[in-house]
């Protein structure tokens, strides 16, 4: 009987164990945020105040993170519209004569600043691109594009 009773007690402090880890977890992952690097961060990676991390240069070669497009993405329905003739409504946003395709939006309130890829880089920040044999910051990839 003791035995038992002492394997419940260790059960139930491993449970409030995990329970004050995941709480802990929980807390501290709300204080992270996409694209921002804490000077702890920064330092741990090695690198200095005037450098851009590598990640940077790898996301201008392969793009936004999907998973964050996603989020930002602002649905459309889908549905055409046509007037009494049964001809097709132009979307005020098309430019006359373009070729109706299906175009995603985005709102830019939840597209995140990444210094170097879609928003300039502080002023002084070193230029690494052809250190890594990236491409250089691109106009179609700028959050104001």
């Amino acid at each position: 009987p003791e035995i038992e009773i002492t394997l419940i007690v260790e059960d139930v402090i491993k449970c409030r164990s995990l329970q004050d880890t995941t709480k802990k977890l929980m807390t501290d992952s709300l204080n992270f945020r996409p694209g921002i690097l804490s000077d702890k961060l920064k330092e741990a990676l090695g690198l200095k105040k005037d450098t851009l991390p590598r990640y940077i240069y790898n996301m201008r070669r392969h793009g936004y993170p999907p998973g964050w497009l996603e989020e930002a993405k602002i649905g459309h329905s889908g549905i055409n519209m046509l007037d009494s003739n049964g001809e097709r409504v132009p979307d005020p946003d098309e430019e006359e004569g373009e070729i109706c395709s299906v175009r995603d939006k985005y709102d830019g309130t939840k597209i995140i600043d990444y210094p170097g890829f879609n928003v300039w880089p502080e002023p002084g920040t070193i230029n690494e691109t052809e250190t890594y044999g990236s491409l250089p910051m691109c106009y179609e990839q700028r959050k104001e594009a």
